[in-house]
């Protein structure tokens, strides 16, 4: 079987709260990619840190709905959400239902999420083309799809 690449990104403007969140989901075929869905909105009211984390869920939520059965990729420019997964913050922080962490509701979220996955990883890519490793394409063609600029016209309340 051949893995899944999730993309997933976050933007918000500080200043407003105007947010966009997107996922792209890729297949990999050896050096072949080929995207399978995507999804992408805007909200206000939001931050930087919730948007990143509504990419991831409602990108997973996609998966467990379409039945894969692949291992999972989740590939995201959040290194402080990459971290807590890989650095074992978040099992810390499970352990005391995420009491006092901020977006506790989204971090309850990837509690019942994460464990429907047979196989998941998290990896980190550095954002806005920098670098040069192999994922920057898939994180340049979502972070297009996520910028807040592309709702300005199309926002609803969280």
């Amino acid at each position: 079987m051949n893995d899944l690449l999730l993309y997933t990104d976050g933007s918000c403007y500080a200043k407003t709260g105007q947010g966009g969140w997107a996922w792209i989901l890729k297949e990999q075929w050896g050096n072949h990619l080929e995207t399978l869905d995507q999804n992408c909105a805007g909200i206000l009211g939001t931050t930087i840190s919730r948007m990143e984390m509504t990419a991831i869920l409602d990108g997973i939520l996609n998966i467990i709905e379409k039945g894969y059965k692949q291992n999972v990729s989740v590939i995201s420019d959040s290194q402080f959400i990459v971290n807590a997964i890989n650095k074992g913050w978040y099992d810390t922080w499970k352990q005391t239902d995420f009491i006092g962490r901020p977006n506790d509701d989204l971090w309850k979220m990837f509690a019942e999420t994460l464990p429907l996955i047979p196989s998941i990883r998290f990896i980190h890519t550095r954002g806005h083309g920098k670098g040069m490793e192999y994922h920057i394409v898939g994180n340049q063609e979502v972070d297009k799809l996520c910028s807040y600029k592309n709702f300005e016209n199309k926002k609803k309340e969280v």
